[in-house]
């Protein structure tokens, strides 16, 4: 995260694509952390320049969350708005 905060976003996306199959090994595919892993990287691969691709991966995403942490969790919430986001910047 603090990489692309301080202006590498392509590097952040790269490196949390890095993370997640070893989350998912580690931790299991609907672990919160590897939720929150795959949330990181839809949002900086958005960050990097790709908006629908971003959008594609939080559409993906929403329906896992919802599913293992209910759909008022807030970090179900942040999943939506981020869709949302990125759904209006990819069109």
């Amino acid at each position: 995260m603090w990489t692309g905060k301080s202006g590498g976003a392509a590097a952040a996306r790269d490196q949390f694509a890095a993370l997640l199959p070893v989350r998912e090994r580690v931790l299991g595919v609907e672990h919160p952390d590897t939720l929150g892993t795959r949330h990181e990287l839809a949002l900086w691969t958005g960050m990097a320049g790709g908006a629908a691709a971003a959008r594609d991966q939080f559409a993906t995403l929403l329906p896992v969350r919802e599913r293992v942490l209910g759909v008022e969790h807030p970090d179900t919430l942040d999943t939506r708005h981020e869709l949302a986001c990125w759904a209006r910047r990819a069109d």
